[in-house]
């Protein structure tokens, strides 16, 4: 019992100071027009207001049906609402955790509720981030080569950035494809956990490879279900649709103008962005979020009504998700629990 209330104390800790770190950012960087923004957030439009916080749920309950899509293709029960919870647990632990804790917090979440083994657990997760990441990639690359010269415009000299984030996502995405598709690589660990000499360390690192074994069956089922990883994608693209159109909106709510860029520019703009967040080494995108964000919207909207817009756009896919998270994951121990 103790140990579990010194957990969560480590968990809020951290949230709290993850919430510090966001905040000493944002002041620093908008340290001589805090209260001219503070004028524009308070005088923002409702509406658009009420769309940002509907699309940054919408996306994550999205991201939701991602994963029970993944699950039950894999022969695993999953419900929606199970689905949901396991979603906002990405939002709370990416922010409790500096996103360290989010696939073991699922895989406990799994395992508790549906008996689903850690291995398999892992394999269906990874290959769902794979997904992910991959629709990241497409999605920007599309975006990019119809809306290339706008783009390049407002990159200027950090576009160099832009084929970093296509050459750093390629590279995760090959890593994490090949280690759960080759075949070769379990036998070999497993010969050489036979080979330990102490017994307590070779029991423990058999039965690791025994886990490794299901995460690898499970990743080359979902690669070679055609059908299925098309279903992926697909689901991916909505999911990150909902995502992309957040920057034109937040910035629509401060300024009461559209963005001066069409429909299709400002989803680019923000596939892009995306894309760009994975170059800068952050823990949750926290600080790689902020930069990536001035650099392509500051041009347009001024620095001032960028600096509103980006507290509105991180109010949208960070704090108030993660405050409807809390309650959902302590309901979710309490189920553990009973």
């Amino acid at each position: 019992m103790q140990k579990k209330i010194k957990n969560d104390k480590k968990h809020y800790g951290i949230a709290i100071t993850a919430t510090i770190v966001l905040i000493l950012i944002m002041y620093w960087i908008f340290r001589d027009s805090w209260p001219k923004i503070c004028t524009q957030i308070l005088n923002a439009r409702k509406i658009p207001l009420l769309l940002l916080v509907l699309l940054g749920n919408i996306y994550i309950f999205l991201d939701g049906l991602v994963l029970r899509y993944m699950i039950k293709r894999n022969g695993e029960p999953c419900s929606i609402g199970e689905a949901i919870h396991l979603a906002y647990m990405v939002v709370f632990f990416n922010v409790t955790t500096f996103a360290a804790g989010t696939k073991p917090a699922q895989i406990y979440y799994l395992y508790e509720h549906n008996k689903t083994a850690p291995g398999k657990s892992f394999g269906m997760l990874t290959m769902e981030y794979v997904s992910h990441k991959l629709t990241i990639v497409l999605y920007a690359a599309l975006m990019f080569c119809i809306y290339r010269t706008p783009i390049l415009k407002t990159l200027k000299s950090s576009s160099s950035y832009l084929l970093a984030g296509f050459g750093i996502s390629i590279v995760v995405l090959s890593f994490l494809t090949a280690f759960c598709v080759n075949d070769r690589l379990a036998p070999w660990l497993s010969d050489l956990c036979r080979r330990i000499k102490k017994e307590t360390w070779r029991q423990k690192a058999q039965k690791i490879m025994k886990q490794m074994e299901e995460f690898s069956k499970a990743g080359r089922m979902v690669l070679r279900d055609k059908k299925g990883w098309m279903g992926l994608i697909v689901r991916n693209i909505l999911k990150m649709s909902c995502l992309y159109l957040l920057p034109a909106t937040a910035a629509y709510a401060v300024t009461g103008e559209r963005l001066p860029l069409s429909a299709g520019a400002c989803v680019a703009y923000a596939a892009v962005m995306q894309l760009l967040i994975g170059v800068i080494p952050s823990s949750g995108g926290t600080g790689s979020t902020e930069i990536v964000f001035m650099l392509l919207f500051k041009d347009m909207l001024g620095k001032t009504s960028c600096g509103a817009a980006l507290i509105l756009y991180r109010m949208a896919t960070y704090y108030l998700p993660f405050l409807v998270s809390i309650p959902l994951v302590l309901a979710g121990k309490k189920a553990v629990k009973h």
